[in-house]
């Protein structure tokens, strides 16, 4: 389904549950459990703690289109030096998204394009402000 306009796909979603992270940001996720394992696998990603790659696969295994957390895994097999392995899962939303599935009345132009766009082309397309 694809919308025209913001206007329609806020009347669409009015029931959607909004989940958000620990910063009060919106998150477009299915499952609030991927969130929070998402959030984890950051955190142990960002301190160079083993276990993110784990916490990744199964905030995937609970929402296979929740994008922030394939391009959290992309970004870790990238420092891990498994090139291969981290240009498939940058690629692996591609560009089979056409329109914006779960997102919500809160979500602004900056999170619908994490979710959105493909990831090669995600900061040219989008437009940084809410």
């Amino acid at each position: 389904m694809r919308y025209d306009n913001d206007r329609e796909l806020v009347r669409s979603l009015e029931d959607v549950v909004l989940l958000k992270d620990r910063f009060d940001l919106p998150v477009t996720c299915a499952a609030a459990a991927a969130v929070e394992d998402y959030m984890a696998a950051i955190d142990l990603l960002l301190s160079a703690w083993p276990g993110a790659e784990v916490l990744l696969d199964r905030a995937l295994a609970a929402d296979p289109e929740f994008a922030l957390a394939h391009i959290a895994r992309a970004r870790l097999l990238q420092l891990q030096a498994r090139m291969p392995e981290a240009k498939a899962a940058a690629g692996a939303l591609g560009g089979s998204r056409t329109a914006l599935p779960r997102a919500s009345a809160g979500t602004s132009t900056r999170s619908r394009c994490r979710s959105t766009a493909p990831p090669a082309t995600h900061w040219r397309s989008c437009a940084l402000t809410p």
